[in-house]
């Protein structure tokens, strides 16, 4: 009788096992279908940046600084607008859970996201205008301002055209239909790589101009091939997107702002503290702004696919949520915690191993001129591979957050361990102790291992708020 108990354990056991495992590796294929496409979505403004950058580095290191400044204030820039489109997203995976008055609501949040995004942009257009004299006030060297300047001043008017484009991503997205937005942003990439060797470094030479032209080019075509879409797949035409306007709508504008706001505000806060340090490199010569920017495009680029990971993970839990399925709310978390984990392991192995071949793709490393250059990127590199897994650990389980509806404790999160702890650490290490760039560099690993372990806290508190009312849910369905 006892041996037939515990065999009977046993065999329960193993059960639960492969059903573990197989609820892993479903969610695991789920996640993955929907971030692959959203992760190359990322990438774009960052396939422009690393682009455009190797022909403008290839002109001269002041060229690639001052183009690293304008591509730098253009991704704080999407950061603003960034929790337009996040929170869009979740709100209409959160929909599509409830199953309840679908289309007007998906189309409402649309619409008010849209407006929001108009309004935004006008007010960020105001001050970009003016960052020649805003960088040199910071205490940029005029000529590097002055050709950031010249390069924001075109670059600028891509931001509504690419952020129009995230919101329709995000509506496909939220349906399982990436793969139209994967096809547009290759094309766009590609785009922009034909023009800005035209414009940038070819026949038409217009330097720094050029650059933002590039963008500006294939970011207004991927806004216009996306609409062209919604307007001709069968299963997006249903929602009558531009033929049914929602007039202003105060309540739903009001929720959508009461998420994107903090979201926004979460994503400011990374990337500020990483344009904070990008103007701190700057203080220390022409050499270490490069070599710093050119890591930076790295760690940016390699980012994308976490965040890729976190919204993929955002339309996941949020259905899940909807549904009332909590379960399977905390199963893709803890999915979204491992892969993001995976990938970051790879990238930092890279950084370490070979970070003067990764450097070549932005400068000549044989030229005896670009030694500095290199040789202050080998070892901010070093830094960057060490924080690599906290970098992608955050960033994937901001998603998971917002999933949830958690957005104001993540931002008070990343105000924390960037500003309060990171930034600070990085300064004093790289005045007092003169470490100059080297301790900024430490300071953003410090920040990012702070915020990254106090979201995995904050991801496994709410887990354990939702384990109780699912397991009731789960006792109350009749057997049978």
């Amino acid at each position: 009788m006892r041996f037939e108990i515990f065999t009977g354990l046993r065999l329960a056991l193993i059960a639960i096992d492969k059903s573990v495992a197989k609820g892993f590796r479903a969610e695991t294929r789920a996640i993955l279908g929907l971030a692959f496409p959203l992760a190359l979505s990322n990438i774009a403004p960052f396939g422009f940046l690393v682009v455009n950058l190797g022909f403008l580095g290839r002109q001269s290191a002041t060229a690639l600084a001052s183009g690293a400044l304008a591509y730098g204030l253009f991704t704080l820039s999407l950061s603003l607008l960034a929790g337009l489109d996040s929170a869009a997203m979740a709100m209409i995976a959160t929909a599509r859970g409830e199953r309840f008055r679908i289309f007007s609501a998906v189309r409402g949040t649309m619409h008010q996201a849209v407006l929001c995004s108009l309004v935004s942009c006008a007010l960020i257009w105001s001050v970009l205008w003016w960052c020649e004299p805003i960088l040199i006030r910071f205490g940029q060297e005029p000529h590097i301002a002055a050709g950031a300047g010249e390069t924001t001043r075109t670059l600028m008017w891509a931001l509504l055209p690419y952020t129009l484009f995230k919101m329709m991503r995000a509506f496909l997205g939220a349906h399982g239909r990436q793969r139209w937005p994967l096809f547009v942003v290759v094309g766009g990439v590609l785009l922009n790589g034909c023009l800005g060797y035209v414009l940038i470094d070819g026949p038409a030479h217009l330097g720094l101009r050029g650059a933002g032209l590039a963008t500006l080019s294939a970011s207004t075509v991927m806004a216009g091939a996306l609409a062209l879409v919604l307007v001709l797949d069968p299963r997006m035409r249903r929602y009558a997107m531009f033929r049914r306007w929602s007039a202003p709508d105060r309540r739903s504008i009001g929720d959508l702002l009461g998420l994107s706001i903090p979201i926004s505000m979460t994503m400011l806060l990374e990337n500020g503290v990483f344009y904070a340090a990008m103007i701190s490199a700057g203080l220390f010569g022409e050499a270490q702004l490069a070599a710093h920017s050119i890591t930076m495009q790295m760690v940016s680029l390699a980012f994308k696919v976490p965040v890729g990971l976190g919204q993929a993970a955002t339309i996941r839990v949020a259905h899940a949520r909807g549904a009332m399925n909590f379960a399977a709310a905390e199963r893709a978390g803890r999915t979204t915690f491992v892969l993001t984990i995976c990938f970051a392991l790879i990238v930092a192995s890279l950084m370490l191993l070979a970070p003067t071949w990764l450097i070549g793709f932005f400068i000549d490393t044989s030229d005896p001129a670009s030694a500095a250059v290199v040789s202050y990127g080998r070892h901010f590199l070093f830094f960057a591979g060490i924080f690599e897994v906290s970098d992608a650990v955050q960033g994937g389980m901001a998603g998971v957050l917002r999933g949830y509806r958690d957005a104001k404790i993540p931002m008070l999160l990343a105000a924390l361990g960037y500003w309060v702890l990171g930034l600070p650490t990085g300064l004093v290490l790289a005045g007092p102790f003169g470490l100059q760039g080297l301790g900024i560099w430490a300071g953003l690993a410090v920040g990012l291992t702070a915020v990254a372990l106090m979201m995995v806290l904050r991801w496994k508190h709410l887990t354990a708020l939702f384990r109780v009312p699912a397991l009731a849910a789960r006792a109350s369905v009749p057997a049978g």
